[in-house]
């Protein structure tokens, strides 16, 4: 299985379906993959280039929502922090 990391620090895998011996493409923590690595490759070298694809032609996009999650994550915190005794 090969890995791939996304700015937003989650882990994209190739890995051999054992059903049907064609590699798919997952994310490692679970979650919604993108639209473009969907479907089924016929090698590892093939699977592992869509991703490489993906995550150079989308790095803009991802790096984009994963500062939006932080924003929103410290936001929180910061709120909870101030209405802790309320």
């Amino acid at each position: 299985m090969s890995e791939f990391k996304t700015p937003g620090n989650k882990t994209i895998e190739a890995y051999i379906e054992p059903s049907t011996a064609h590699v798919r493409i997952r994310l490692k923590e679970g979650g919604k993959l993108p639209e473009e690595l969907s479907g089924v490759y016929t090698s590892m070298a093939i699977a592992e280039l869509a991703i490489n694809t993906y995550l150079l032609t989308n790095k803009e996009v991802q790096t984009e929502v994963a500062k939006k999650k932080e924003v929103k994550k410290e936001f929180i915190k910061d709120f909870v922090a101030e209405h802790k005794d309320d």
